[in-house]
């Protein structure tokens, strides 16, 4: 199993406390007819051979004959399962809305070299915090992962461990993908003793059971760099002990990124970052051996230009540019602009890439559009470009030159191997 924590926020989500209203038949078929028509008209390359406009009206038409006695959300899931068949993360439905108005499993759960584990719960649950949940409903991870997987629009395999457990706090949504009939979920979790407890977890409305939704969540003891309680924009180090150069990436987003698109009413909200690509020059060059570090691995992206141009500076810079003292690191998290630029780095320099092979494709093309459906008010998103990479031929994901996993005790104590590895200064 592919390693990386994915903590789902679940806790301090907000959620509406109307009831859910029911839609007719027949504004569901409105709904049906302008999704049938809208995306391919939208994003015709986006329907494969793999998944054609013949398979997607199919499905659609066989969903319209059976949606008489099923909720809203029922119909709005069995939507983005349609959609999910396209294998392109960037098209999807926002069913923010509908989930958000019932009851939730408060769980979250964190993907690990080691296994799944129990990263945040709720006082009434919190005997499981930090277990290893071995089975759900008498099913292995491993199922539960392809059966939750029918929701995820996937690129890859990343993408589905990246994206697939969120869908298990949605009771709809797991019995949908027949994981249960009930609201309800029987774990088995592997606790630090190595003992198996069995821990049966309930759905609970946050607008009528506040007393029992107090989080209770695991916290890294001593969170290194990557860590930071107060997350920034950017953020650059000088590691003196280590001699690296740590500089933290967060988004492609800057003053020059929106001049240089033309978004100049934007560009006065950020700021530069020509100062930061300075000061990493004169670090590097005042310390013959530092290594850089360029930390992508939460970066969701925005511009591809202060990237690129950063590599091509370190590019010129001959006494910087050798194998062993650029690197730079990807994961789950890294966004499709970011994937770009580690990308470039990696063709441009001799930046040796580490980490984790990335959720999102190599190759897509930004922006991304929208459009909403009249009566339900879900929002469809596509991909806007209509060129996309040829998915027999080009790479699913960017995979690095090292992979460096990380366990659950390694975030538990707050570690970073990825950047214990720069540290060490291994090639």
């Amino acid at each position: 199993m592919k390693h990386i924590c994915y903590l789902l926020l679940l806790l301090g989500l907000p959620f509406c406390a109307a009831a859910q209203n029911t839609l007719t038949t027949q504004q569901w078929q409105r709904d049906i007819e302008l999704l049938r028509t809208g995306l391919p008209a939208r994003i015709p390359s986006l329907f494969a051979s793999a998944y054609s406009q013949k398979n997607f009206d199919a499905d659609l038409n066989a969903l319209a004959q059976k949606m008489a006695g099923h909720s809203d959300l029922d119909i709005a899931l069995e939507l983005q399962s349609i959609v999910a068949k396209c294998r392109n993360t960037y098209a999807r439905l926002d069913l923010s809305a509908l989930l958000q108005r019932g009851k939730i499993i408060p769980i979250g759960l964190g993907t690990f070299s080691d296994g799944v584990f129990v990263n945040g719960t709720v006082k009434r649950f919190e005997k499981i915090l930090s277990g290893k949940v071995l089975s759900v409903n008498n099913m292995d991870i491993e199922e539960v992962y392809r059966r939750l997987g029918r929701f995820v629009s996937q690129d890859n395999e990343e993408t589905l461990r990246r994206d697939a457990l969120q869908w298990l706090r949605f009771p709809a949504a797991f019995r949908l993908a027949g994981i249960s009939n009930s609201d309800t979920l029987n774990l088995v979790v592997q606790n630090a003793r190595g003992a198996h407890d069995l821990q049966t977890v309930f759905a609970l409305d946050p607008t009528r059971d506040q007393k029992l939704m107090v989080p209770s969540i695991v916290e890294p003891r001593s969170p290194d760099l990557r860590w930071s309680p107060e997350l920034t924009l950017w953020n650059l180090q000088w590691l003196e002990k280590d001699s690296v150069v740590y500089f933290q990436y967060n988004a492609c987003l800057s003053h020059e990124s929106y001049v240089a698109h033309g978004d100049t009413v934007m560009a006065e909200k950020f700021p530069f970052l020509q100062p930061i690509a300075d000061s990493i020059a004169h670090l590097l060059e005042q310390h013959p051996k530092a290594r850089f570090f360029f930390d992508l691995r939460i970066n969701k992206g925005g511009h591809t230009n202060d990237g690129f141009a950063l590599a091509d500076r370190l590019a010129a810079m001959p006494q910087v540019n050798r194998k062993g003292r650029l690197y730079v690191s990807t994961g789950w998290f890294t966004g499709l602009e970011a994937v770009q630029v580690a990308q470039y780095f990696r063709d441009h320099t001799r930046a040796i890439v580490i980490g984790e092979p990335t959720a999102d494709r190599p190759g897509r093309n930004n922006p991304i559009g929208s459009f909403s459906l009249p009566s339900s008010g879900i929002t469809v998103i596509y991909p806007a470009a209509q060129t996309q990479p040829d998915k027999a031929s080009g790479p699913a994901t960017l995979k690095p030159d090292v992979v460096i996993q990380r366990t659950f005790d390694d975030f538990r104590m707050g570690r970073d191997p990825v950047l214990d590895w720069v540290r060490q200064g291994k090639k």
